[in-house]
């Protein structure tokens, strides 16, 4: 099994100076938002994701990942970052 973390770089405007996270490992996608009390967390087998979208600016995207009933926005990742995880998710 592996494990990939991946942690935006930066502040996104609508949000205080907190980051998203989002953690790859064996089966299952980590999604961590930290807050100012506690983090919130989902958890989504890899298996039941349905799309990956990257929204590419120069240099950072947003990453939407799509399954049955959730949806995760993940902000601040380089477009490198953006493109590995698409890729570890099994989309290109």
């Amino acid at each position: 099994l592996y494990m990939r973390e991946f942690k935006g770089y930066f502040v996104p405007k609508n949000k205080l100076p907190f980051w998203d996270k989002l953690i790859i490992n064996g089966g299952m996608l980590l999604y961590q938002r930290y807050k100012i009390i506690g983090i919130e967390e989902k958890r989504i087998p890899i298996n039941a994701i349905n799309s990956v979208t990257l929204n590419k600016g120069i240099l950072f995207c947003t990453i939407i990942i799509s399954s049955m009933g959730e949806r995760i926005v993940a902000e601040g990742f380089t477009n490198k970052d953006g493109k590995e995880i698409s890729t570890l998710l099994g989309f290109n």
